[in-house]
């Protein structure tokens, strides 16, 4: 029996070379998305955060949840508005996977969340940064802060990973 990975965010940069990468090692893939389209040729379930809605069938069998999904930091200028769309575009989907999964009394054997090294600050210095050090009090520090923080949310229920990414460059895609 193959194990089954639910990816938020799949049809983006990290998450359809993931989808690939997985598929490739006999994962059994879906992806949990706003518009249902599958542009990676796998099982797509809808949700929408912001009306606080998930198909819970994509939970069932899933073993592993990596949760990329997000708005984008760089596509529009950052307005107060567009801040709080991307705080919330972290958090409270991260809150409405583990409502579901407490609801349901699942057990994930892991859950991955992206998280940035924005989570430092948007400064400049020659510190080397490490886990052990706070998030930085600007904006994006603190939506870092609280992505991670809603990522804890699941530690009852799997074992937590989070990856503080950098920029990711992609031959065909440019930067992200």
């Amino acid at each position: 029996m193959k194990n089954k990975v639910l990816i938020t965010g799949g049809s983006g940069l990290i998450g359809s070379r993931l989808t690939k990468m997985l598929i490739e090692n006999e994962y059994e893939v879906t992806h949990l998305t706003r518009a249902k389209n599958s542009k990676n040729d796998v099982k797509t379930y809808e949700w929408n955060w912001e009306q606080n809605y998930i198909d819970e069938n994509c939970l069932y069998g899933t073993k592993i949840i990596v949760h990329l999904a997000g708005a984008g930091v760089a596509e529009k200028p950052w307005t107060k508005k567009r801040k709080e769309t991307i705080v919330k575009s972290r958090v409270l989907t991260s809150r409405l996977l583990h409502s579901c999964i407490k609801k349901n009394k699942l057990k994930l054997n892991s859950f991955i969340s992206a998280s940035g090294i924005g989570f430092y600050g948007a400064i400049t210095n020659e510190m080397i940064y490490n886990e052990e050090n706070e998030a930085h009090s600007d904006f994006i520090g603190n939506c870092c802060k609280q992505w991670e923080r809603a990522a804890d949310l699941f530690q009852d229920e799997s074992n937590v990973y989070k990856f503080r990414l950098g920029i990711v460059l992609d031959k065909n895609e440019g930067a992200l």
